[in-house]
């Protein structure tokens, strides 16, 4: 469940999408301090296994 209404889920999300995402944050290609933060120090290795992760996982249109 996300932290906050603004926060968006990783849960289902396209594997591309996460690991572009992370590397323009780990760049400063985007701006957040919460994943800028957490995305900076990541390797690449460690963004294609968070992104194989979360991508892998229900996301919100999954059934119960």
């Amino acid at each position: 469940k996300p932290i906050t209404p603004e926060t968006p889920r990783l849960a289902g999300q396209q594997y591309d999408y996460l690991v572009q995402a992370l590397n323009d944050y780990r760049k400063g290609v985007r701006d957040n301090p919460v994943m800028s933060a957490m995305a900076k120090p990541l390797t690449a290795k460690e963004i294609n296994e968070l992104a194989e992760y979360f991508s892998t996982q229900k996301g919100l249109t999954a059934k119960r």
